[in-house]
């Protein structure tokens, strides 16, 4: 045995410094590859858009909409901070959804003097048939009563100041000349 003990395996200190790089570069490229929040709402809502049966290639999510995911307890601290908050709450299970969430954020974006107040639209996910942590203690609070989605709320000094509802099924135009109105009411509120 004592001739083999001159046998050692020695590791040459590059190969630890490679094995380093290569794992840095697999973090890296992992981290890069996790969509962020917004790109996954992107994703999620012209996914489900563009498998409607009557798509309307005018309705089509962009990848440039005015989003931020948000969850309740942090949406509660948002209005409690006195500033413009605009929420959407919905979801890609409801049709209507489907339909109106592109026009929010571009109507929003016409609206130069509102978007310059809110910067975004905090959406709020609700899951089609799990509860959303904090959400009914929300709708309380605020006397929303029974919501139907998409809801689009806005709050400003902390209080609730506008809600969006359209009922039935209303076509493009008349959804675009509802958000129009809601947007420039609620702007012409705020002054």
């Amino acid at each position: 045995m004592a001739k083999y003990s001159k046998l050692k395996n020695k590791v040459h200190p590059i190969a630890y410094v490679i094995g380093v790089i290569f794992l840095a570069l697999i973090a890296v490229v992992i981290i890069f590859s996790v969509p962020k929040k917004s790109e996954k709402m992107y994703r999620d809502y012209y996914n489900a858009q563009i498998k409607v049966q009557q798509f309307n290639p005018e309705l089509l999510m962009t990848k440039e909409h005015l989003y931020k995911n948000i969850n309740v307890k942090d949406l509660e601290k948002k209005i409690d901070s006195k500033d413009l908050v605009i929420v959407y709450i919905g979801g890609t299970w409801c049709a209507t959804c489907l339909n109106e969430v592109a026009i929010y954020s571009s109507e929003l974006k016409k609206n130069e003097e509102l978007l310059a107040k809110a910067k975004n639209i905090y959406y709020l996910e609700k899951p089609e048939t799990k509860e959303l942590k904090g959400y009914d203690d929300f709708v309380e609070k605020y006397e929303l009563g029974e919501l139907s989605y998409p809801a689009l709320l806005s709050f400003y000094n902390g209080k609730l100041v506008e809600v969006k509802y359209i009922a039935g099924q209303p076509q493009p135009k008349d959804i675009r000349t509802a958000v129009y109105v809601y947007y420039n009411k609620l702007y012409n509120e705020i002054k």
